[in-house]
């Protein structure tokens, strides 16, 4: 159980520094997120937001691969890495109990 624990205790901390790095990756993007819009059979990139009770859009351009990837790419990342350091630090609790 102890090496266990250990290998545990490892990839908590590894957790922990990846999320402050996409952290800083994720405060870089805008707040918001990215909604398309097809006019006249072509698909354009808005950011949406809320910026007191409206909602805000602002056109970002054509709707590219790379843009897109973009932003759902870094959204992802973080969002996996929020789950895997909830998932290692409830296990650290029950195995420190």
């Amino acid at each position: 159980m102890g090496h266990i624990k250990s290998v545990l205790l490892e990839e908590l901390e590894n957790s922990r520094k990846m999320k402050v790095l996409y952290e800083k990756k994720l405060a870089s993007l805008p707040k918001g997120s990215l909604t398309m819009m097809k006019r006249r059979g072509i698909k354009y990139c808005y950011l949406k937001y809320r910026e007191g009770k409206r909602v805000r859009n602002v056109y970002m351009g054509k709707a590219g691969k790379e843009l897109v990837q973009k932003y759902k790419s870094v959204k992802l990342l973080f969002l996996v890495v929020s789950f895997l350091f909830f998932i290692l630090l409830v296990y650290h609790f029950q195995v420190i109990d």
